[in-house]
């Protein structure tokens, strides 16, 4: 069950942050302020994605509650 909602938050993370990142990228003049956002949401996207493959290994421990 909490690897199940891990990967929930992860990919709705994941999905978000490069929604908001891909908008900004198409701005016409961004601020300063707005290509910082974009590249916190490029770093909050490659945590959601690393989490989400770390996910994936399941031979590390065979007691985990899924």
């Amino acid at each position: 069950m909490k690897l199940n909602v891990l990967t929930l938050a992860s990919s709705l993370t994941l999905s978000f942050s490069l929604a908001t990142s891909g908008y900004l990228a198409t701005l016409p003049n961004p601020t300063d302020t707005q290509l910082h956002l974009a590249e916190t949401c490029n770093t909050i996207s490659i945590g959601a994605a690393t989490t989400l493959f770390a996910s994936l290994d399941d031979n590390e421990d065979p007691d985990r509650d899924e």
